[in-house]
């Protein structure tokens, strides 16, 4: 019996100093949660810049009456114009994390053009017809949405486009008849683009986009000679004008004012 009553007391004794000497244990601490990784470069701001490259497309005139130029109603021809373009752009961009938010606008000069000759009176019979389209500047207003990778920049865009497109037609037959029409046309784009932050400020890019510039018809006035008489002093001409465009870029990124940016 006293034998069972020590072992009780030292029982108890040991529970009652195992809480003391539990709370003397130093305690692991909690891993902080992840947190994500904060982008190394920041695109917010408004930027300014140049570019310049290489435009193609397609026009389609499509004749509405009979005339000198194209014996019948509903009659077409298809320049192709291509050549070159350059010019400038503004916008702004928002960064929020990998997320980019913005809008752009460009007004490019151009010389985008094609003659072509009349399926009626080629260029083998007497000199024969020439129809040149010639699109002579480009201007756009777009929003754009990316994704920013470090230095890199993916992004896509839409909007708003306008151009100057000029009509064109002048024969070497019966005394030289000519007409020239230029009209601003407007429609709508869609491209898309990377760009390269070489420093906090500098950026290069490339941007690809397709301009539709829609139908419009031209009402052209002879200019020149009745050509024999046959020229009807109104030729009506609708086109429909579509391009791409292809552009390096280089733009100057202001950080006025912006938290966290460098």
């Amino acid at each position: 019996m006293r034998k069972f009553l020590q072992a009780c007391l030292v029982l108890l004794a040991g529970a009652a100093v195992s809480p003391a000497m539990a709370a003397d244990l130093p305690v692991k601490a909690t891993a902080p949660a992840l947190a994500p990784p904060v982008p190394l470069y920041d695109w917010s701001g408004f930027y300014i810049g140049g570019h310049f490259g290489y435009g193609w497309g397609d026009s389609r005139w499509t004749f509405q009456h009979d005339s000198f130029w194209n014996n019948t109603r509903g009659e077409t021809v298809n320049p192709r114009p291509d050549g070159w373009l350059g010019g400038g752009q503004l916008g702004f961009n928002y960064q929020a994390g990998h997320l980019l938010f913005g809008v752009e606008g460009t007004l490019s000069a151009a010389d985008i053009s094609e003659t072509v000759g009349s399926p009626i009176l080629p260029a083998v019979v007497f000199g024969g017809d020439r129809m040149t389209t010639k699109i002579k500047s480009l201007y756009t207003v777009a929003g754009r949405v990316g994704a920013v990778w470090n230095q890199f920049l993916f992004y896509g865009k839409g909007g708003w486009a306008g151009g100057e497109v000029e009509l064109s037609a002048r024969t070497t037959f019966g005394g030289g008849a000519a007409w020239t029409r230029s009209r601003s046309r407007s429609g709508w784009l869609a491209g898309a683009g990377v760009e390269y932050m070489l420093m906090p400020n500098i950026i290069f890019g490339v941007e690809y986009n397709y301009i539709d510039l829609g139908s419009d018809t031209y009402s052209a006035r002879n200019t020149g000679p009745a050509a024999a008489g046959f020229l009807p002093a109104n030729t009506d001409v609708q086109d429909t004008t579509r391009i791409h465009t292809i552009v390096g870029r280089v733009s100057y990124r202001f950080n006025w004012g912006l938290v966290g940016s460098p």
